[in-house]
């Protein structure tokens, strides 16, 4: 199981850092082609999606759940394949209704969101319409990446990511060059790989789960069972999407699209974090923490959700210290002379929010154990709880003061999470472990290596004049080799991996 259970974290982590480097190889290569404001349409349409993403939290999880759950009994393969065609046929249905409504407030949309000097409102409004489409053939592609993750096909899935993510970006850059450097061309391109991605994903869901000569018969069972999960995952998803995505809109809404831009492209750097860390560890972590918790194993969970959250600590740290210190170099790097003042604009933003979602992804462990145990309040009611202070400040704050307000509430509802969730959640779930993660496997960790961060940077850039990029990875060395030998997990790793080397 354990061997199993490493390739998968493997090949997630993988397929994340192909997508990771694809984004930032083709990014910089995008914005010269588009433009800095029609690149805006692109960080507004992926703000779309994580808007409505939330609908998938009432079946995604679900249906991971019950494959993951499957795995530890006799479960026929007719009951399987019934219940993913009864929530599949739940998700395409709501697709096409997503989709059809973004194309009709197209108008709407392009006339209060999307302000430019060189992007027309008849070319935003097509653009955004074309985003409907994309959401149609992109949407099920997730329900389709939870069955597979809730089975244990990961190494599967993420094959099928990275050769579709290669063809998406490449495609796209040479539509861009040879065809038509017009938005709505690479849309039409990007769609065209987004239903390529679902259809390959659910050819191999079927290869997996459909028994031979069965006819499919609608499976009310599951629905029935499951509906109060359902409806708390997707409490979650919701007023979650309503604290990560309103700051978004609210930024379009009330500033130009370079600089909507630019604090796209300030999320977008800090998701590399939740991209290499979040996604894989969710993925594999939650089919895995629910099979302990459904065989009873209370000791093995506690164990393994500190484990889990130690090696996040250790490969969390780096880039965090990187993007909160030298933020504005790595945005001038990466972006070149094409990105004009947007670098400097994404260095006053970054700290704040790398510093929100080092804690974001801190959570996502605590968060998949209560989804384990099919306990969805708590972060329901916390979310709802939080969200009108939120919005109040977002609504008043960012028309006077600009993006940044946006960058210090992402960091405010993370601390407000990890200062208040945290021992909520472990007064009914591993009681035991609340100290030893809240300060032995966090906190103690993430400070002293911001500290090493911060130290150098005095010393070896501000002092001595040493150069952003070496200071940056003396920083970096020095962090892993301390988080390595004070975290008990990375140094099991370390063990384990020298004994491989040696034999």
């Amino acid at each position: 199981m354990r061997r199993s259970l490493t390739l998968n974290i493997c090949s997630s982590i993988i397929g994340r850092i192909f997508s990771v480097a694809l984004m930032f190889i083709f990014t910089p290569i995008y914005i010269e082609l588009l433009g800095i404001e029609s690149y805006g349409l692109i960080g507004f349409y992926t703000t779309i999606l994580a808007s409505i993403a939330f609908l998938d939290q009432a079946l995604n999880p679900l249906i991971s759940r019950y494959f993951a759950q499957a795995s530890n009994k006799d479960t026929p393969l007719s009951n399987l394949w019934n219940a993913f065609r009864t929530l599949e046929a739940l998700v395409l249905f709501a697709s096409v209704l997503l989709a059809t409504v973004l194309a009709l407030s197209a108008p709407w949309l392009s006339s209060n969101f999307t302000q430019g000097t060189t992007v027309s409102n008849p070319q935003s409004l097509r653009a955004i319409q074309l985003m409907g489409l994309m959401v149609a053939v992109q949407w099920p592609s997730s329900f389709y990446s939870a069955a597979l993750s809730g089975m244990g096909e990961q190494v599967a899935l993420n094959s099928v990511r990275v050769l579709t993510a290669v063809l998406q970006w490449f495609g796209g850059a040479l539509v861009l060059a040879a065809l038509s450097n017009e938005i709505q061309s690479l849309f039409l391109w990007h769609a065209a790989c987004f239903a390529l991605l679902s259809s390959l994903l659910r050819v191999r869901v079927k290869q997996c789960v459909q028994p031979n000569k069965t006819r499919f018969q609608w499976n009310q069972e599951v629905l029935r069972q499951s509906w109060r999960f359902s409806i708390g995952t997707l409490a979650i998803g919701f007023t979650g999407t309503l604290l990560t995505q309103s700051d978004k809109f609210l930024v379009a809404k009330f500033t130009s699209l370079s600089s909507f831009a630019a604090y796209s492209l300030s999320f977008t750097l800090a998701s590399v974090v939740s991209v290499l860390i979040v996604q894989p560890a969710l993925i594999v972590a939650y089919p895995h923490f629910t099979q302990l918790a459904t065989a009873g194993m209370k000791d093995a969970l506690a164990k393994e959700y500190r484990r889990w959250t130690q090696l996040t600590v250790f490969v969390t740290l780096p880039p965090v210290g990187a993007l909160v210190f030298y933020g504005e170099d790595i945005a001038a790097w990466w972006l070149g002379t094409k990105g004009g003042d947007t670098p400097q604009e994404i260095g006053a933003l970054l700290p704040w929010i790398a510093l929100g979602t080092m804690l974001n992804v801190l959570m996502v462990l605590p968060y998949t154990l209560q989804l384990a145990h099919s306990w969805a309040k708590l972060s329901a009611y916390k979310n709802l709880l939080i969200l009108p202070f939120f919005l109040i400040a977002l609504w008043y704050g960012i028309p006077h003061s600009g993006p940044i307000v946006g960058a210090w509430a992402w960091l405010a509802i993370n601390v407000l999470y990890f200062a208040f969730e945290v021992p909520i959640m472990h007064r009914r779930l591993l009681q035991h472990a609340l100290y030893p993660w809240w300060v032995f496997d966090t906190t103690l960790p993430c400070v002293l290596g911001l500290l090493i961060f911060y130290t150098l940077n005095i010393v070896l850039y501000s002092w001595a004049g040493v150069s952003p990029l070496i200071t940056c990875l003396a920083s970096i060395v020095l962090v892993l080799l301390s988080t390595a030998s004070i975290l008990p997990a990375c140094r099991e790793l370390l063990h384990t991996a020298k004994r491989s080397v040696r034999y």
